[in-house]
Formats: structure tokens, C-alpha cells, sequence
């Protein structure tokens, strides 16, 4: 059966632009309160240091301001800080805060945005940022919030910079100090906080973990122990702490509230309800620790039925709008793989019809198609401390396994699939309603049809433009499971979900057309002596 272009598409896709909107205006706020409380923390130094730069009214040249940015950005990391601070506004004589004339928003070079060019002339790109705004009355800030190196040092132009004391100079000129700049692989949640004790935990959050981690282990040869570890042994056994030390991994998934400013992060979790209006009817903020809010959001979240009708029959199927446990693995997705040196927090936003959850961060490897079509499995995690946590903890599901189900349960469910909205940041709307008949009609009538198959019939009743690359997935995905295809299977593999608009002719003519493109790509190959009755197998 065609399937028509839902309009319902284009107000599914709105909902998750203004849910954005709303938590970008969240975000700024927050944001601007942080450097507000970063700049008088700043001024208090006694001099200034090599990962932070004071500046009045100075006017720099483009040129000295790319290479300042390479010098923090390396002498952060040295100095084992998130980032560095090139700002204007503080007397870096005095440290008094007095405002500044200086502005770099708008400033372009060329016909570029200052920022855009700077960023050109970064190698590796780092996410840094510009910010102007109000600290006090009349006396305006302009920052420059810089990322710490990793991995490799910070070049601008080709060229490394360093601060020594408080003197810009070339990296090249201490070899010791780049050196430890590219031995600087560092897990953020692996560190360890120094102030704080196993008193800043949860005492029940732990009782709870370690019941669940006792019932995970049923078959390993340590399980008759379990009962007898005490706070410490269980929290090192179930990679959360070190040694007994506390890990910024302990206090995002056990700490007490209370202890939440000992890991200069924002631990927050916002959610947000949306009438159909757009309007924000509730909120709420969750705070650590971690492993028991999951329970309290889902409480929070309306999960009625939905009833789908199925083809050539008067008796509905009824589903929820979501399943609990793809809310659980969204949102626990969302905890473990935060970028927390961005300071900002997890949102989940809520309308009528659907779930959005944020996280601030881009995507850190791979992409969605890698994951539900190929099995992908990440090489690196951005808080791989704390995924690995998370996992002996049944938090998430086994690495790299969870973005797949979220897909396959969803098909199961006959609903529309997740929408992965990814840049800086990650955004994820997960749909609660029918948004096109055909389409959940056809996952009724086959529910052994393939996931790829399917990724191309949620694009389709979406309005998203399917090209041969898509197809060539589909085809792809099946020869790996399969082994081999004659023409005739993949004929009824793809007839069926190839643009309705076209003739019958012109889809063959279309598989044609996909297959040869992949043979001469020598990605597949016919091992039949016929055209006419080619068997396809991967090269």
C-alpha cells in the first residue's frame, strides 16, 4: 500500500525545535551565572596564572588573540584545568573588575565572523566560546571560555603557544611541556575529588546499587561474597571508586545533594512539561544522586495507551505511548555520555505527544546509522569511567547494544522511530503517537521485516528525502545476514518501500540501478554465470 506524506510530521518536527529553543534559553541563563561566578572568582587570584589572562580595554589583533588562545588552551590542560580565560574588563594590575569597551560578538575579519576564522585556524578544532554580557551596572565582560588540550597541543597557524608566568611564548621552546600535552588522555569522570569522603554519599542509593549488583553477578565465582563487602570494597568492585578514593563517578551517580558543588559541575537534571500550546506548565529539577532519579522522572511522565488499528480488522492493538525502558536508557544515555566541563544539564521536555532529552556534548562516535545498521561499537567513550559504572550497575545496556534496541523496541511498538538531532549538543525526540497509518500498519502485517527496511519507512512517512545510499544500506544489511541474494530477493526486499510516486517500472529500474552502483564500487559481487539469474554476496 502507498504511503502517503503525513503532515503531522512537520508539527512533530517543530515541537522538537521549540523544545530546543526552550532549553537553549534555559542554558544561557545558566550560563551567564556561571561566568558571572567565574569572573569574581578569577579576580581573587592574587596574580594571574598561566591558564587565565587579564585584559582592560586592550584591542589585540586577530592574530594575538588566535595565538592566546592556543597558549591557554595548552597551559589549561598543564595545569590539569578544564579551560582557560582570556578576558577583558578585570585591571590586570589590580584584579579590580571595572568593565570594558571591548567587543568581539560582531567583529569579522573579512566578511567572517572573528569566531568562525578563528576556529579555521585551530588545529584541532576546540569548542571554544565568546561571551559579552553585564557583570555588574555599566561595567560590561567580554571572555573568551577556552577548552584545555588533549591528546596533542592547541596550534593557531601552524604554531603552538605556551604562558610561562604570564608571558606568551612558543610551545617549541619546552619540549618537556609538550610532551606531557600529548600524554594528556584524561577521563574527567575517572577523576578523583580530593575533599571528598564516603560521607557524601547516598547511604541508600548504595544499599540499592549494591543489591543490584549482586543480582547481575548471580554467576560469577565472587558472589557469595558479596554480602559480606562492605561500603568501600562493593563502590571499588563495581568500578565507582578508586581505592576507596571518591571519583567525580561517585558523586554523579551517588552523592548527596548537599555535595554537589565539590565536583564544580552542574548536576542537575530539568524537566519540563509543554501544554499544546507550547506553553511550560511544569517543572522540575532532579538532583544526584543519579542511580535513584530515574524512578522519580519516569513518575513524572504521562504514559497512557495508544490504540492502533490494524488492516482489515475491527479490534485495535493498545501499546503505551512509551516504553519505560527506552525512557530509562535515553535518559541514562543522557547521564553517561554528558560533557560536564560544559557545565550545563541534562532536559527532558515533555508535550502531548512526544519526549525530548538533551545533553550538552556532541555525538562522540560514530552516527545512529552505525549503530542500528552496522552493530557499531564505540573504540572510546567521553566518560568511560563512568559508562563502565554505569553498565556493572545494569544502568545502560551492554556498551554499544542500547541505541539498537531503543530502534527494535520501537518497531515492535509499530511507532515512529527515535529523531537524533546532533551538533554541539544531543538531542533525541522519541514520538508518542501514530504519525502515519501505513506505516504502522505495515510493521503489523510484517513484524520480521528488517530494521533497515524500516529506517527508510520511518524517513518516508516523515517527509525526509530517501536516497540511493539508503537503499544500498537496506541491501547491504541484508547480504551480511544472509550471505548471499538472488535478484528476485532483493526485488521484494526494496519494491515495497521505494518512492511511492514511482512506476512499478521504474522501481525495478531503480534496483537496477542501486545494484550496479554497488557492483561497480566492487562492494558486492555476482557469483552466478547469469545476469538474468545473478546470486549477490558481498566482496
Amino acid at each position: 500500500m502507498p504511503m502517503s506524506q503525513p503532515e503531522l510530521f512537520t508539527f512533530n518536527k517543530k515541537n522538537g525545535i521549540e523544545s530546543s529553543r526552550n532549553a537553549n534559553n534555559i542554558i544561557k541563563i545558566m550560563t551567564i551565572s556561571k561566568l558571572k561566578n567565574i569572573v569574581s572568582k578569577l579576580s581573587k587570584e592574587t596574580k594571574e596564572q598561566e591558564w587565565f589572562e587579564f585584559k582592560l580595554n586592550n584591542k589585540l589583533d586577530n592574530q594575538t588573540i588566535g595565538e592566546y588562545i592556543s597558549a591557554l588552551s595548552n597551559s589549561a590542560c598543564l595545569q590539569n584545568k578544564d579551560f582557560g580565560y582570556l578576558i577583558w574588563g578585570i585591571n590586570d594590575k589590580t584584579h579590580r573588575i571595572e568593565g570594558t569597551i571591548v567587543k568581539l560578538k560582531n567583529k569579522k575579519v573579512g566578511n567572517q565572523e572573528l569566531e568562525f576564522w578563528l576556529n579555521l585556524n585551530l588545529n584541532p578544532k576546540i569548542d571554544f566560546s565568546i561571551h559579552e554580557f553585564e557583570y555588574e551596572l555599566d561595567k560590561k565582560i567580554c571572555l573568551i571560555k577556552i577548552p584545555a588540550a588533549v591528546n596533542q597541543p592547541t596550534k593557531f597557524k601552524g604554531k603552538d603557544f605556551i604562558r610561562i608566568d604570564s608571558s606568551k611564548t612558543e610551545l617549541k621552546n619546552y619540549p618537556d611541556k609538550a610532551r606531557r600535552i600529548w600524554n594528556s588522555t584524561t577521563d574527567w569522570s575517572a577523576e578523583i575529588i580530593d575533599n571528598a569522603t564516603i560521607n557524601d554519599l547516598d547511604e541508600n542509593a548504595i544499599e540499592i546499587a549494591h543489591q543490584k549488583f549482586k543480582e547481575k553477578n548471580s554467576d560469577k565465582i565472587f558472589f557469595s561474597d558479596i554480602d559480606s563487602w562492605d561500603t568501600k570494597t562493593f563502590l571499588d568492585k563495581a568500578k565507582i571508586t578508586e581505592d576507596g578514593q571518591i571519583t567525580r563517578t561517585a558523586l554523579i551517580l551517588f552523592g548527596k545533594s548537599e555535595s554537589n558543588h565539590k565536583i564544580h559541575s552542574d548536576l542537575l537534571i530539568s524537566w519540563i512539561y509543554m501544554d499544546e500550546k507550547r506553553i511550560k506548565r511544569y517543572f522540575e529539577i532532579f538532583y544526584p544522586p543519579f542511580f535513584l532519579v530515574i524512578d522519580k522522572v519516569l513518575r513524572k511522565i504521562r504514559n497512557e495507551k495508544l490504540l492502533i488499528l490494524p488492516e482489515n480488522s475491527l479490534i485495535p492493538l493498545s501499546v503505551n505511548k512509551y516504553e519505560e525502558w527506552i525512557i530509562r536508557e535515553l535518559l541514562n544515555n543522557c547521564i553517561a555520555h554528558q560533557d560536564y566541563t560544559q557545565e550545563s544539564r541534562v532536559i527532558i521536555t515533555e508535550t502531548i505527544d512526544n519526549l525530548t532529552f538533551f545533553n550538552a556534548g556532541n555525538f562522540f562516535q560514530g552516527t545512529i546509522e552505525s549503530y542500528i545498521l552496522h552493530d557499531y561499537t564505540p573504540p572510546k567513550y567521553r566518560n568511560r569511567f563512568l559508562v563502565n559504572a554505569m553498565v556493572s550497575l545494569e544502568m545502560i545496556e551492554t556498551i554499544g547494544s542500547g541505541i539498537k534496541k531503543i530502534f527494535q523496541l520501537q518497531q515492535e511498538r509499530y511507532l515512529p522511530l527515535p529523531d537524533y538531532y546532533m551538533s554541539d549538543n544531543v538531542e533525541v525526540i522519541l514520538t508518542g503517537k501514530v504519525l502515519n497509518n501505513d506505516y504502522s500498519r505495515q510493521l503489523i502485517k510484517d513484524k520480521n521485516l528488517d530494521l533497515s527496511a524500516v529506517f527508510i519507512l520511518d524517513k518516508i512517512q516523515k517527509g525526509i528525502p530517501v536516497n540511493d545510499a539508503d537503499y544500498q544500506q537496506i541491501i547491504l544489511g541484508y547480504l551480511q545476514i544472509n550471505k548471499r541474494a538472488k535478484r528476485d530477493d532483493i526485488n521484494n526486499l526494496l519494491i515495497n518501500i521505494l518512492n511511492p510516486s514511482l512506476t512499478e517500472k521504474q522501481k525495478y529500474s531503480k534496483i537496477k540501478n542501486v545494484l550496479s552502483k554497488l557492483s561497480k564500487e566492487k562492494i558486492i559481487e555476482n557469483i552466478s554465470t547469469s545476469r538474468k539469474d545473478a546470486i549477490w554476496v558481498l566482496k
